[in-house]
């Protein structure tokens, strides 16, 4: 039996790792990118290590994949011009070689902030959507809210955990957002 071949960038987050723990790797190769070197799960999952802006490095692995998985990006920088050199630029050019490529599926994660005007990486985010959905036919958008059950200590699972060890927290009232978060391994369950 031939294998569907997988390609997921940003595959150490912890989403993704939730995600292959549940991808049937008998009907599925998985090649995954990172950044940090990552223990080879399975003789069905290949992790390339390289950073995602040096796209020559690994775009030969798209070829015969069936779908791509983009998860990576640049969520918490001082530097907002990398939002958009990373969330945008290197979107576009990974949705261009999907479509040279002709990939059958293309499936983003967004952001829940890529709803309106929150900053850069809301922005660089919201055209990555829009480059996504005029260029590809075949394409899936999941805008994440804040997730909860990782290992990080950060975002609402830090406030979470504050919640759990003070007698009282404060909080901002009257804010105009509001939070949403879903737990991590719903999210890799609706992924799937």
């Amino acid at each position: 039996m031939i294998k569907e071949k997988i390609f997921i960038t940003g595959i150490s987050s912890s989403i993704m790792q939730q995600l292959i723990a549940i991808i049937n790797t008998a009907k599925y190769e998985i090649i995954g990118l990172s950044r940090k070197p990552l223990p080879q799960n399975s003789e069905n999952i290949k992790i390339i290590q390289a950073d995602i802006a040096n796209i020559n490095l690994y775009e030969d692995h798209f070829k015969n994949c069936s779908i791509i998985i983009h998860a990576a990006a640049v969520t918490h920088s001082f530097n907002e011009k990398s939002y958009f050199d990373i969330n945008y630029n290197i979107t576009k050019k990974l949705v261009e070689k999907a479509k040279e490529l002709n990939v059958t599926s293309f499936v983003y994660l967004s952001s829940n902030a890529a709803n309106s005007d929150n900053g850069a990486y809301a922005n660089s985010k919201k055209l990555a959507e829009k480059h996504l959905q005029k260029t590809l036919g075949n394409w899936q958008i999941f805008r994440i809210s804040e997730i909860f059950g990782g290992p990080k200590n950060e975002g609402i699972e830090k406030l979470i955990q504050t919640v759990l060890k003070n007698k009282y927290t404060f909080y901002p009232k009257d804010i105009p957002s509001k939070f949403s978060p879903i737990y991590l391994n719903d999210v890799a369950k609706i992924l799937h």
